[in-house]
């Protein structure tokens, strides 16, 4: 595998981000957002502390991993199927000398840093509500970015095995939501 192979195709992935920002933004910050409000202050003025902590304080880790989690799979699933079945995207980079591996790995890695991005912007309203406390977020995005990197590989090795977006929605309503959902 060669880093620039991987690199060019992550950039065309950032490129078509930084165009499309508007859309990027309410799916990544601004539907967290409306979680934060709606289950944490919302539902959480309806439920006492829990281990000496306000239900928000408690909820806002789980809110940001489970952020994070979500926009990498669903990005290395639908939007690599739509890449790969009707935009044809990755049969164009094919025609280029970049290898197939450096085009997954460069998925995978694009949806980790939207995952991440996606867990950073959280983290920023989350702060302008008071919830960061402490510098100790910033190990807490990196770990972060390792959830969203995982997830990210896992939904890349779904989409490369369905032959339909059925099996996508199979894999995250039978996986991936019943995880966030039971996770605590």
């Amino acid at each position: 595998m060669r880093l620039s192979s991987i690199y060019r195709v992550w950039q065309r992935n950032w490129l078509h981000f930084k165009k499309s920002w508007l859309v990027n933004f309410i799916l990544i910050v601004i539907e967290p957002l409306f979680f934060l409000v709606a289950l944490g202050y919302g539902l959480g003025s309806y439920v006492r502390n829990i281990g000496g902590v306000s239900f928000v304080e408690f909820y806002f880790p789980g809110l940001l991993c489970n952020t994070a989690v979500m926009v990498a799979f669903f990005e290395t699933t639908y939007v690599s199927f739509s890449k790969l079945t009707f935009q044809r995207t990755y049969f164009t980079l094919l025609q280029s000398p970049i290898e197939p591996d450096e085009i997954a790995m460069a998925d995978i890695l694009w949806g980790a840093t939207k995952g991440f991005l996606s867990a950073v912007g959280i983290s920023i309203i989350a702060s302008l509500f008071g919830q960061v406390h402490s510098i100790m977020i910033v190990p807490a995005l990196l770990v972060v970015f390792i959830l969203a990197f995982l997830f990210s590989a896992l939904g890349m090795i779904i989409t490369s095995t369905v032959k339909n977006s059925d099996g996508i929605i199979y894999s995250a309503s039978g996986f991936i939501i019943p995880m966030s959902l039971f996770s605590g």
